[in-house]
């Protein structure tokens, strides 16, 4: 994972953790946020786990994964689209603006880095000839139905 619960802890209240992933409507007495196995813990790392494979999506076409070294960049997309998706589980409808811009400008450079204006400094995806991507094609000079000549004319 690109990010750890303490990490999210670290960018959201705990208060409004518990809030956004207490879904059995538990005490603060029955909640163990150092057990691995705590509801909340788990939530919280379903959260992180779909943000990491969103960013993978973005992060396919240009680099090799998994990720051997993780860049800060990518461990910040993951925390802020983990915390929009925990926030999103609660409140679809009334998402705080601020939460809104930070997941579409997170979106918005992972699909300038799958375009490749923004580089990672991690492993690409080979560039080198006969290593990335072949195209074949069936067609052949003979197959052309208007030559270089009759198309100049026009």
């Amino acid at each position: 994972m690109y990010s750890s619960f303490d990490e999210i802890k670290q960018d959201i209240d705990q208060d409004l953790l518990i809030q956004l992933t207490n879904d059995e409507n538990r005490t603060m007495e029955e909640i163990s946020l150092s057990d691995p196995e705590d509801p909340i813990i788990k939530r919280v790392n379903n959260a992180v786990k779909d943000a990491d494979d969103e960013i993978d999506s973005y992060l396919r076409s240009r680099y090799t994964l998994p990720l051997t070294s993780v860049p800060n960049r990518v461990k910040k997309f993951s925390r802020s689209i983990a915390v929009y998706n925990l926030y999103k589980r609660r409140h679809i409808l009334e998402m705080p603006e601020s939460l809104v811009t930070d997941y579409k400008l997170t979106v918005k450079d992972l699909l300038s880095i799958q375009k490749g204006f923004i580089q990672l400094e991690i492993d690409k995806i080979s560039d080198t000839p006969g290593q990335g991507v072949e195209i074949r094609v069936n067609k052949t000079q003979e197959d052309r139905i208007f030559s270089k000549d009759v198309l100049s004319r026009f």
